[in-house]
């Protein structure tokens, strides 16, 4: 015979206090990434597919 037993559940963990400067924290890093990105893709780029006379392959 089975005996069931009853299921407590883990109390939810609460937020922390300081969630608005958290929230600030993550809007200046996705500032900061987003300004990373335009940089690079502003970036001047070698195009490695162009055919150098100065490089063979065997």
């Amino acid at each position: 015979m089975n005996m069931q037993y009853p299921f407590i559940p883990r109390p939810m963990p609460y937020p922390t206090p300081n969630i608005e400067e958290e929230i600030l924290k993550l809007k200046h890093e996705l500032k900061e990434l987003k300004e990373r990105i335009s940089r690079l893709e502003q970036e001047n780029k070698p195009n490695y597919l162009q055919k150098d006379d100065s490089l063979y392959m065997m």
